[in-house]
């Protein structure tokens, strides 16, 4: 978590809100676009991080001798689903986003 408020400098964020009436407006559309851009990197990036420990809590499951042991063509298979299913996830929250801005403005 400390990673990710570091790059997004909630510093800036800060001085926006304090000073937010003397700038520009679009001053204010760059920064948002800067922290959108660096939330959506670290999002993507996470996304490629973040299924290992799934994969390893698979081969744990799996590790009993009454069960068949996973094979690495098996362990490729967790990775790739929870990457495609972490996308998804993305992609329909950002279809979801104009529906909730919409939803506060009417």
């Amino acid at each position: 978590i400390s990673v990710f408020i570091a790059s997004l400098n909630l510093n800036n964020i800060i001085s926006i809100s304090i000073f937010s009436s003397t700038m520009d407006p679009s001053d204010l559309f760059a920064i948002a676009f800067s922290v959108v851009k660096k939330a959506f990197f670290l999002y993507c990036a996470s996304a490629m991080i973040l299924p290992i420990p799934s994969v390893w809590q698979e081969h744990k499951i799996w590790a009993p001798k009454v069960l068949p042991s996973m094979s690495f063509f098996a362990h490729i298979k967790v990775f790739v689903f929870n990457v495609f299913w972490m996308g998804c996830t993305l992609i329909g929250g950002l279809l979801l986003v104009p529906v909730f801005i919409l939803g506060k403005l009417f």
